[in-house]
């Protein structure tokens, strides 16, 4: 990304704040906004998170390079791994959006980023079976509702459909249409 960054390639974690210092002034800049926490070191990455103490946006650090505001985990792999492949985002294998550690980032691809997190498409994708009488969500037993692409159980659908109509059989009422 520019010159005054360690040279591309570098391991980072061979990296430390003082090693960067020796790069820059930019690079000073941006090693004193993160806090290495070797008390917090990763249980399968086997390295500390770099947690950025910064400004911050929805978790995520920024940083002001050439008067441009970046992601500063995004600045960081690219100064010190190279570009991110175009059409993917960076994911942080630690799940901690303040963390700037090259060694925690992995380029791929959005859906893969949001199936790994932890929102509700993430928790919902992995679920194997329904929450009200535990069917499994197989393909033959699932249905993508239009508009809103979510899952709906098959078996749960017709039986709720089944206790509309004998509840309102001889009302009058049209029981609902099964698609």
């Amino acid at each position: 990304m520019t010159d005054d960054l360690i040279e591309k390639g570098a391991a980072a974690s061979l990296v430390t704040p003082k090693l960067l210092a020796v790069g820059g002034a930019l690079a000073r800049r941006f090693t004193a906004k993160y806090v290495v926490e070797f008390d917090r070191v990763h249980p399968t990455l086997h390295s500390p998170c770099w947690n950025w103490f910064a400004a911050r946006s929805d978790g995520y650090g920024t940083y002001c390079v050439a008067g441009v505001m970046v992601k500063a985990h995004r600045h960081a792999y690219e100064a010190l791994r190279g570009p991110v492949p175009a059409g993917l985002e960076l994911d942080h294998l630690c799940r901690n959006r303040a963390c700037v550690n090259p060694d925690h980032l992995e380029p791929v691809s959005k859906r893969e980023n949001v199936l790994r997190g932890e929102g509700p498409t993430a928790i919902n994708a992995r679920k194997t079976h329904c929450a009200k009488a535990g069917h499994p969500l197989t393909d033959d037993n699932v249905r993508i509702q239009r508009g809103t692409n979510s899952r709906t159980c098959i078996a749960c659908a017709k039986e709720r459909s089944r206790a509309w109509y004998l509840g309102h059989r001889g009302s009058g009422a049209a029981a609902p249409a099964l698609t």
